[in-house]
């Protein structure tokens, strides 16, 4: 003859045959409260834990902003590095191609070399000062990479803080502001951006007088490609896809090669991070156009926390 299970299994029918209200409600309060703990130990991990922009609901960002410390009160100076592409991982530590995850024209160029020039450089303009904060700032902008973006293989590679929503340049520049804010509590005094030496107009006069910031606490450091002839081709490129669509749209709304780069790197939908709700401040400029009805563009001319 088998032996029957140790463990006494009792039926709700069972119960309600042999048990008072009082009894079942005894029998159930250690599991109700069971539940009860889970239930709250999740939500308080789902609420405190989490990763800012990051949620286990849907694929968009939960607005969750980072803890400040009084250690960060004092920054005042915002370091961006743009990202370029997406680091994948790799022995060589994104000295080669093959540990990118590259466009069609980015191939073969051996571009990588730069984009890490530029991590050094903002590392070693970290370095200079106690009063600096340096932000990679690049969204997910590769399907084929999935939910990783530039600015989170930019910093394995290095060691900052990121911002992962920025779709384009003049993204860069001001979602990052808006990243600096979240992370240190104030807005950036000064701001210094490193990328190509190509791009140098279009950050340094065309995205810095869209958002109206002080020229005088505005630096650039240009680093191009070791590759001359590289440098001229895409120095073209830059005019016709950068540049001269940029002096046209500032804001990146209308302009049909800058919209279509929005959409085609914004594939995961994750918006614009919810700046709007960190950056109250900046929350007319963060969906700012500037096209008149007559054609004409006009330059945003709101408060802004920098502008007088």
């Amino acid at each position: 003859m088998s032996r029957q299970p140790s463990a006494i299994r009792i039926s709700i029918g069972e119960l309600a045959a042999s048990c008072t209200k009082s009894k079942i409600a005894k029998l159930l309060r250690p599991r109700i409260i069971l539940a009860i703990f889970i239930a709250v130990t999740i939500v308080t991990i789902y609420v405190f834990c989490l990763p800012r922009g990051t949620t286990a609901l849907s694929n968009h960002p939960a607005p969750v902003f980072p803890r400040r410390t009084s250690s960060y009160a004092h920054r005042k100076h915002l370091i961006i590095v743009a990202g370029h592409a997406i680091w994948k991982g790799g022995p060589r530590l994104g000295e080669v191609d093959e540990e990118w995850a590259l466009e069609p024209y980015q191939m073969g160029h051996n571009e990588s070399l730069t984009w890490i020039d530029h991590i050094v450089t903002g590392v070693k303009t970290l370095a200079s000062g106690n009063d600096r904060l340096l932000v990679f700032s690049g969204g997910e902008t590769r399907q084929s990479s999935g939910p990783r973006s530039e600015a989170q293989s930019y910093w394995r590679l290095s060691l900052a803080t990121t911002e992962i929503y920025a779709k384009d340049s003049i993204e860069n520049l001001l979602f990052s502001i808006c990243r600096f804010k979240e992370y240190v509590g104030n807005y950036p005094e000064f701001v210094t951006v490193i990328g190509y030496e190509f791009k140098r107009r279009r950050f340094s006069q065309l995205h810095r007088k869209a958002i109206r910031f002080p020229a005088e606490n505005f630096r650039y450091i240009g680093i191009d490609p070791r590759n001359e002839t590289l440098v001229k081709e895409i120095s073209e490129l830059e005019k016709n896809h950068g540049l001269l669509p940029f002096e046209r749209d500032p804001y990146a709304c209308f302009e049909e090669v800058l919209v279509k780069k929005r959409i085609s790197r914004g594939w995961s939908q994750r918006g614009s991070g919810g700046y709007e709700n960190s950056c109250p401040e900046l929350k007319d400029l963060l969906k700012y156009c500037g096209l008149q009805k007559d054609g004409t563009v006009r330059l945003y001319d709101g408060p802004l926390p920098w502008a007088t």
